[in-house]
């Protein structure tokens, strides 16, 4: 029987974050009346940090989680597919930074780690590519 992982809301947990991702959110206007921009301009603060989270209609943001196994400075190891399809010298590197973007003709955000691998090189590659090392 397959077992059913119910996802926390880290900002329930705010207090387990990283000290930056805790500053960050703490800089949230929650008496703004602009909530949306207000929730968009976090949500481009925490990306580069492996975060992301949902915002409704009344601008309020929920449901804020990692997008990566990783964080910035840790050694992750890129799967074998990737290697193989993109043709990467290395198999693995240091994260050095996180984005997202939307693919075209779809609303699903892609996230992207950015790493940097044993060899120099500069690669980005898809979160569900990667894993920790150490």
């Amino acid at each position: 029987m397959d077992s059913i992982i119910e996802e926390v809301d880290l900002f329930e947990q705010h207090e387990t974050l990283p000290k930056i991702i805790q500053d960050i959110i703490s800089g949230y206007d929650y008496d703004t009346a602009e909530k949306h921009k207000e929730a968009e301009r976090l949500l481009i603060l925490l990306t580069p940090h492996g975060y992301t989270f949902e915002y409704g209609l009344c601008g309020e943001p929920h449901s804020l989680r990692r997008t990566s196994p990783c964080d910035l400075g840790d050694w992750a190891m890129i799967s074998s597919e990737a290697v193989e399809d993109e043709g990467f010298e290395s198999n693995y590197g240091m994260v050095m930074g996180f984005s997202r973007d939307i693919t075209k003709g779809n609303t699903d955000y892609n996230y992207w780690v950015h790493l940097t691998l044993k060899n120099g090189k500069g690669v980005m590659v898809g979160t569900h590519e990667i894993k920790k090392l150490y």
